[in-house]
Protein backbone atom coordinates (compact mmCIF):
# COMPACT_ATOMS: atom_id res chain seq x y z
CA UNK A 1 0.00 0.00 0.00
CA UNK A 2 2.79 2.39 1.03
CA UNK A 3 4.63 1.27 -2.55
CA UNK A 4 1.57 2.81 -4.54
CA UNK A 5 1.01 5.92 -2.32
CA UNK A 6 4.85 6.47 -3.03
CA UNK A 7 4.38 6.17 -6.75
CA UNK A 8 1.49 8.19 -6.70
CA UNK A 9 2.81 10.94 -5.13
CA UNK A 10 6.12 10.72 -7.34
CA UNK A 11 3.86 10.81 -10.47
CA UNK A 12 1.72 14.01 -9.31
CA UNK A 13 4.84 15.71 -8.41
CA UNK A 14 6.40 14.98 -11.89
CA UNK A 15 3.34 15.94 -13.79
CA UNK A 16 3.18 18.88 -11.87
CA UNK A 17 6.58 19.95 -12.55
CA UNK A 18 6.06 18.93 -16.48
CA UNK A 19 2.86 20.90 -16.77
CA UNK A 20 4.50 24.05 -15.14
CA UNK A 21 7.55 23.66 -16.86
CA UNK A 22 5.42 24.13 -20.32
CA UNK A 23 3.49 26.34 -18.90
CA UNK A 24 5.48 28.86 -17.78
CA UNK A 25 8.55 27.97 -19.61
CA UNK A 26 12.08 26.70 -18.51
CA UNK A 27 13.22 28.32 -15.36
CA UNK A 28 14.01 32.01 -15.31
CA UNK A 29 17.49 31.11 -14.42
CA UNK A 30 17.59 29.31 -17.83
CA UNK A 31 14.60 31.13 -19.78
CA UNK A 32 14.99 29.75 -23.24
CA UNK A 33 11.39 29.35 -24.14
CA UNK A 34 10.38 32.81 -21.50
CA UNK A 35 9.83 35.30 -24.45
CA UNK A 36 8.65 39.03 -23.84
CA UNK A 37 6.02 40.73 -25.74
CA UNK A 38 7.13 44.40 -26.98
CA UNK A 39 5.29 47.09 -25.50
CA UNK A 40 3.45 49.50 -27.53
CA UNK A 41 5.55 51.89 -27.25
CA UNK A 42 8.03 49.18 -29.45
CA UNK A 43 5.63 48.47 -31.42
CA UNK A 44 5.27 52.28 -33.05
CA UNK A 45 2.16 53.05 -31.48
CA UNK A 46 3.65 56.20 -29.87
CA UNK A 47 4.09 57.41 -26.63
CA UNK A 48 1.24 57.20 -23.91
CA UNK A 49 -0.17 54.48 -26.17
CA UNK A 50 -1.54 52.93 -23.21
CA UNK A 51 -3.56 55.58 -22.03
CA UNK A 52 -6.30 55.34 -24.47
CA UNK A 53 -8.77 52.33 -23.59
CA UNK A 54 -9.33 49.18 -25.21
CA UNK A 55 -13.10 49.61 -25.20
CA UNK A 56 -15.22 50.66 -27.87
CA UNK A 57 -15.91 54.47 -27.64
CA UNK A 58 -19.21 55.71 -26.90
CA UNK A 59 -21.08 56.92 -30.43
CA UNK A 60 -21.82 59.76 -28.59
CA UNK A 61 -18.06 60.83 -28.50
CA UNK A 62 -17.55 59.87 -32.05
CA UNK A 63 -20.48 61.98 -33.34
CA UNK A 64 -19.62 64.98 -31.47
CA UNK A 65 -16.23 64.99 -33.47
CA UNK A 66 -18.45 63.77 -37.19
CA UNK A 67 -20.95 66.43 -36.55
CA UNK A 68 -18.81 69.01 -36.47
CA UNK A 69 -16.84 67.81 -38.93
CA UNK A 70 -19.44 67.14 -41.90
CA UNK A 71 -21.26 70.24 -41.08
CA UNK A 72 -20.17 72.92 -44.01
CA UNK A 73 -20.84 75.85 -41.62
CA UNK A 74 -17.85 74.49 -38.93
CA UNK A 75 -15.68 74.27 -41.95
CA UNK A 76 -14.29 77.83 -40.46
CA UNK A 77 -13.27 75.98 -37.65
CA UNK A 78 -10.83 73.35 -39.22
CA UNK A 79 -7.56 74.25 -41.21
CA UNK A 80 -8.98 72.80 -44.33
CA UNK A 81 -12.05 71.64 -45.28
CA UNK A 82 -13.94 69.97 -48.68
CA UNK A 83 -16.78 67.87 -50.15
CA UNK A 84 -14.82 65.15 -52.30
CA UNK A 85 -16.88 64.06 -55.30
CA UNK A 86 -15.45 61.23 -56.84
CA UNK A 87 -16.88 58.83 -59.59
CA UNK A 88 -18.08 56.16 -56.81
CA UNK A 89 -18.23 57.93 -53.85
CA UNK A 90 -18.60 61.38 -51.95
CA UNK A 91 -17.00 62.36 -48.61
CA UNK A 92 -15.97 65.27 -46.59
CA UNK A 93 -12.70 65.60 -45.66
CA UNK A 94 -11.16 67.92 -42.72
CA UNK A 95 -7.84 68.76 -41.44
CA UNK A 96 -7.21 69.94 -37.98
CA UNK A 97 -3.84 70.89 -36.94
CA UNK A 98 -3.09 70.21 -33.29
CA UNK A 99 0.13 71.21 -31.08
CA UNK A 100 1.79 67.86 -31.60
CA UNK A 101 0.48 67.05 -35.28
CA UNK A 102 -2.06 67.04 -38.22
CA UNK A 103 -5.30 65.03 -38.46
CA UNK A 104 -7.58 64.21 -41.77
CA UNK A 105 -10.96 63.37 -40.56
CA UNK A 106 -12.51 61.76 -43.59
CA UNK A 107 -16.22 60.75 -43.46
CA UNK A 108 -17.78 58.57 -45.60
CA UNK A 109 -21.42 57.84 -46.13
CA UNK A 110 -21.24 54.74 -43.77
CA UNK A 111 -17.34 55.20 -42.07
CA UNK A 112 -15.05 57.27 -41.19
CA UNK A 113 -11.12 56.99 -41.53
CA UNK A 114 -9.03 59.08 -39.25
CA UNK A 115 -4.97 59.56 -40.29
CA UNK A 116 -2.53 61.35 -38.23
CA UNK A 117 0.55 62.88 -39.40
CA UNK A 118 3.16 63.75 -36.27
CA UNK A 119 5.22 66.94 -36.98
CA UNK A 120 8.14 66.30 -38.47
CA UNK A 121 6.68 63.03 -40.90
CA UNK A 122 6.22 63.51 -44.19
CA UNK A 123 3.19 60.79 -43.95
CA UNK A 124 0.80 60.26 -42.33
CA UNK A 125 2.04 57.12 -39.38
CA UNK A 126 -1.45 56.12 -38.21
CA UNK A 127 -4.34 55.49 -40.46
CA UNK A 128 -7.58 53.93 -38.42
CA UNK A 129 -11.24 53.43 -39.66
CA UNK A 130 -14.95 52.90 -38.05
CA UNK A 131 -16.66 51.22 -40.23
CA UNK A 132 -19.88 51.69 -38.53
CA UNK A 133 -19.07 54.66 -36.72
CA UNK A 134 -20.01 52.74 -33.81
CA UNK A 135 -16.69 53.76 -31.73
CA UNK A 136 -15.00 50.51 -32.66
CA UNK A 137 -12.28 50.27 -34.73
CA UNK A 138 -12.29 48.27 -37.63
CA UNK A 139 -9.40 48.88 -39.79
CA UNK A 140 -5.45 50.35 -38.80
CA UNK A 141 -2.12 50.66 -39.76
CA UNK A 142 0.77 52.29 -38.16
CA UNK A 143 3.85 53.07 -40.47
CA UNK A 144 3.78 53.16 -44.28
CA UNK A 145 1.66 50.55 -46.00
CA UNK A 146 4.78 50.00 -47.97
CA UNK A 147 6.99 49.17 -44.82
CA UNK A 148 7.17 44.93 -44.62
CA UNK A 149 6.91 45.74 -40.80
CA UNK A 150 3.40 47.77 -40.82
CA UNK A 151 1.14 46.42 -38.05
CA UNK A 152 -2.22 45.96 -39.95
CA UNK A 153 -5.14 45.41 -38.33
CA UNK A 154 -8.00 44.70 -41.01
CA UNK A 155 -11.34 42.77 -39.40
CA UNK A 156 -12.90 42.10 -42.71
CA UNK A 157 -9.45 40.68 -44.22
CA UNK A 158 -9.20 38.95 -40.32
CA UNK A 159 -5.11 40.42 -40.48
CA UNK A 160 -3.65 41.29 -37.39
CA UNK A 161 -6.10 40.51 -34.93
CA UNK A 162 -3.87 40.64 -31.93
CA UNK A 163 -3.45 44.29 -32.77
CA UNK A 164 -7.01 45.62 -32.54
CA UNK A 165 -6.36 46.63 -28.71
CA UNK A 166 -3.59 48.99 -29.90
CA UNK A 167 -5.62 50.42 -32.73
CA UNK A 168 -8.84 50.72 -29.96
CA UNK A 169 -6.63 52.73 -27.67
CA UNK A 170 -5.13 55.12 -30.77
CA UNK A 171 -8.64 55.48 -31.34
CA UNK A 172 -9.76 56.76 -28.08
CA UNK A 173 -6.40 58.00 -27.27
CA UNK A 174 -6.49 60.47 -30.44
CA UNK A 175 -10.24 61.39 -30.60
CA UNK A 176 -10.05 62.95 -26.89
CA UNK A 177 -7.10 64.58 -28.72
CA UNK A 178 -9.18 66.14 -31.44
CA UNK A 179 -12.08 66.49 -29.27
CA UNK A 180 -10.02 68.74 -27.19
CA UNK A 181 -8.58 71.09 -29.76
CA UNK A 182 -12.35 71.26 -31.48
CA UNK A 183 -13.20 72.80 -27.90
CA UNK A 184 -10.42 75.22 -27.77
CA UNK A 185 -11.59 76.43 -31.12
Amino acid sequence: MMKHFVGILVFVIVFSLTALFFYRGLPLTMGWFEKELPTCVEQGFGEGCENGSDKPIAPGKVNRVLNVAANNENAHIFDSWEVIDTDRVKYTSARLYTAHGVYTINIFPASVTYLYRPYGQEWSNYTWADHGMDGEVDFGLVSDIMDKEARRFDIDFKIGSEYKPLYQKLYDRHLSAMIAELDRR
